[in-house]
Formats: C-alpha cells, sequence, structure tokens
C-alpha cells in the first residue's frame, strides 16, 4: 500500500527491504510502481511486483451519516481537501489554487477536514493573510464514520493534491466510493482514478490546479461529467474483483515450488 514511506525514514526503507526478502510474491496498489521499488521486488523474489487495485472505499455511504450543524451557507460551492493534513499532500498548493477561484468565484468555499500530523500555523498564516480567510472552513481533528459521508455530500468538488506520493489515496477512493466529482495530482496511483486527463494536474501547480478547478465549478455539466467519471471508476474496483485477483495470486504461489533462503 504504501512502497516508499510519506516521510523518508531509514528505518521504513530497512523495514521494507526485509518484508520484500521474506516474501513469495508482493502485490502493490500502483500500476507501475516506481522501477527502483520494481527492481529490488525483482532481486529478492524473482518476480516483477503484481497489481491489484485498492478496493473502493464506500462503506462511508453504508453508515447512517450526519453532521450536527450545516457546513455552508445556502448557495455557496465546497470545494473539500479531506484526510490527514502532512506536508506531501500539497495544501499550501490549494491554499494558492483557492486565491485564485475565489476571485473568479466569489461564493467558493473551501473545505479543510482532517487531523494536521504537521504544525498547522504555516497553513493558518496562509489563511489569515487573505482577504478570504473567512470563506475557509477547517475541521482539524478526525472524523467518525457516520459523519465522513456528510462532508463529501456538503460539497460539490473533491480535490487531491498531492506533491509526491507512491502510494493510493483514501480520501481520493473514498470521493469515488461516493459518488463526487474529482480533481486528482499526477503521481503515485492517484491517475488511475482519474479518466479525464483535463482534471490529472502536474503536482505543484497551483495556476492550472486553479484552472481545473474553477472549469469545473463554472459548468454545471462539467461537474456531472466528473461525478460520471468517479462512477465509472468505482465500477471496475469492487471487492469481488479484488477479492478475485488476490485469490489467483495466492493459487498461482500454491502451484509452485516453495522459496527457499
Amino acid at each position: 500500500h504504501n512502497i516508499a514511506g510519506h516521510e523518508s525514514k531509514r528505518s521504513f526503507h530497512f523495514a521494507t527491504r526485509r518484508l520484500i526478502a521474506l516474501s513469495n510474491v508482493v502485490i502493490t496498489h500502483l500500476a507501475e510502481p516506481p522501477q527502483e521499488f520494481a527492481s529490488l521486488v525483482r532481486r529478492w523474489t524473482g518476480r516483477d511486483p503484481v497489481y491489484v487495485p485498492h478496493g473502493l472505499l464506500d462503506l462511508y455511504r453504508q453508515s447512517p451519516h450526519k453532521i450536527d450543524h450545516p457546513i455552508l451557507a445556502y448557495g455557496e460551492r465546497g470545494i473539500l481537501f479531506f484526510g490527514a493534513i502532512r506536508p506531501y499532500k500539497g495544501l499550501d498548493i490549494l491554499l494558492e489554487a483557492f486565491d485564485i477561484v475565489q476571485r473568479q468565484i466569489p461564493d467558493a468555499r473551501l473545505v479543510i477536514v482532517g487531523r494536521p500530523w504537521e504544525a498547522w500555523d504555516r497553513y493558518a498564516h496562509l489563511i489569515e493573510a487573505k482577504p478570504w480567510r473567512d470563506r475557509v472552513v477547517t475541521r482539524l481533528d478526525y472524523v467518525p464514520t457516520n459523519e465522513v459521508a456528510g462532508y463529501f455530500d456538503s460539497c460539490e468538488l473533491v480535490v487531491a493534491p498531492y506533491l509526491r506520493f507512491d502510494s493510493q489515496s483514501g480520501a481520493a477512493l473514498s470521493a469515488i466510493g461516493l459518488g463526487k466529482p474529482l480533481i486528482v495530482t499526477k503521481v503515485g496511483g492517484l491517475p488511475e482514478l482519474h479518466p479525464m486527463a483535463d482534471y490529472v494536474i502536474p503536482p505543484g501547480n497551483s495556476k492550472l490546479l486553479a484552472d481545473a478547478i474553477t472549469r469545473a465549478l463554472s459548468n454545471r455539466a462539467e461537474l456531472d461529467l466528473l461525478a460520471d467519471a468517479s462512477r465509472q471508476v468505482a465500477s471496475r474496483m469492487n471487492w469481488d474483483h479484488v477479492a478475485d485477483e488476490t485469490c489467483k495470486i495466492y493459487q498461482g504461489l500454491l502451484s509452485r515450488p516453495a522459496k527457499t533462503s
């Protein structure tokens, strides 16, 4: 699931190498894992890593969902950033993009939901310095399962502006599971979640990100296309398919000689 570690730590890389060395096969959630990782897997297992998609995160729709207080006023257009707040997730780039978006769509509002894994001060300073600071809604805490869908339902668009990434995104998979319009960056497994290339943005480019957000929010038909794209991806990431592909891997291993050290 997490090939390279979100923050670079020697202990993580050492543990990863040891686990690969003990494995007969390595399953990844990336169709095209980093070449260095693929080479490491081939070296220690004698086989290429095997791709199985991450299962769809649609459990939130199965739980009664409610939020005790309204997030947005009537007519406001919500842009949702959801999940743990960490340096690699590009929230600062999204704030720069929102500076552009807000000038063109005054009723846009940025909703930031997640527990910070870093000092919040750097983001607070960015927000407080702007005239649109009152257009940002934050919930900087863990969100109970029965409230998650409420945040997604309240917003028209979900954005995953990650800067670097060698994994698959739980927040983006949640958006897809809930049928929400989604914008992602071209890192890790995120492009695999989006069939519309215009909404897969180069990481770190706030201008192109703002253009994509503005284009989506300015056109109801475009939002509908994005929602259809999420449902299209969801249809091929169901858990039955994931289970079938995983079982095939185990069956293949059982038919081969055991690995010897």
